[in-house]
């Protein structure tokens, strides 16, 4: 699990990538890293009911196909306040038939572009906080 803490050892933005593929994750992780934003992997349903418990994310991307009962069983677990950038195999059609009530959503058929990730994810949070300069 990466450290979701800021440069001054608090907290500031997370992002839960709740993916069953380890190493699609860990490239988000990378690039979200460069962006500066901190961020938690968990692999399915039942992972992300605990990380959303104790870490309270402030912005979730999902696969739709993930153990556990899938994306639309996540998405229930997740407080309407949290927005969602859903990156599945599915078609874009298909996943937004699951979420017709969700405001704060953005969907994207894998593979992502990383600036398109980046794009979604400047429009649904506040900008990174700068790490000070030395």
């Amino acid at each position: 699990m990466q450290n979701p803490a800021g440069a001054g050892g608090h907290v500031t933005t997370r992002i839960l990538i709740c993916d069953d593929d380890k190493v699609f994750a860990d490239m988000i992780r990378a690039y979200l890293d460069y962006l500066g934003y901190g961020s938690l992997h968990c692999l399915d349903v039942n992972e992300l009911r605990f990380f959303t418990g104790k870490h309270r994310p402030s912005l979730v991307i999902l696969d739709m196909q993930i153990g556990g009962g899938g994306g639309s069983v996540a998405a229930s677990i997740l407080p309407a306040s949290v927005p969602i950038i859903v990156v599945s195999g599915m078609p874009v059609e298909q996943q937004r038939a699951w979420f017709k009530d969700r405001a704060a959503i953005r969907f994207f058929q894998k593979p992502i572009d990383n600036k398109l990730l980046g794009e979604a994810v400047r429009e649904l949070l506040p900008p990174a906080p700068q790490a000070p300069c030395p």
